[in-house]
């Protein structure tokens, strides 16, 4: 059963859910267990750097990457956070790392981004997990020019 919050309540007999096997668009609906991760996760071989990697949901990112065969780099602020997380993953069929590094301080997105790319031999993902919150007035981006609230400044994937 789908349930929808919101302020305007919809009773569930307003929603209808697609039910498994028919033809939603393009797209056939189908049940959770007849999803295959293995190929939804098809990420064997692949460089990963996930941002707030060594808790809660980018933990559980790196934890499914990493069972399918992904290089992933972790990312996180906490040293000891950091070092546990790549304990629990390790010995997975996926490399898994770590490095302490704080999203909101430029320079060392781009050296953490930079040494990952360098040991995993560019990078294909990157899941910007990391809670940075609302952007705070006077904020720069990565590139040191103004963000204006709202805004969002991405690294450049085109240089790994």
């Amino acid at each position: 059963m789908v349930r929808i919050r919101r302020k305007a309540a919809l009773s569930t007999a307003q929603i209808q859910r697609p039910q498994p096997g028919e033809i939603t668009g393009n797209v056939e609906v189908k049940e959770l267990s007849q999803i295959d991760l293995r190929r939804l996760f098809a990420v064997a071989g692949r460089s990963v750097v996930v941002t707030g990697g060594a808790g809660g949901i980018g933990f559980a990112v790196a934890d499914i990457l990493s069972d399918q065969g992904a290089c992933v780099t972790l990312l996180d602020r906490d040293q000891a956070k950091i070092e546990s997380a790549v304990r629990r993953l390790s010995g997975r069929e996926g490399l898994v790392r770590g490095e302490v590094c704080d999203v909101t301080d430029a320079d060392g997105i781009r050296r953490a981004f930079d040494a990952a790319a360098a040991i995993q031999n560019g990078i294909d993902i990157v899941f910007a997990n990391a809670g940075m919150g609302t952007t705070a007035p006077g904020s720069r981006g990565l590139d040191g020019a103004p963000v204006r609230e709202g805004e969002v400044d991405s690294y450049d994937a085109g240089r790994v």
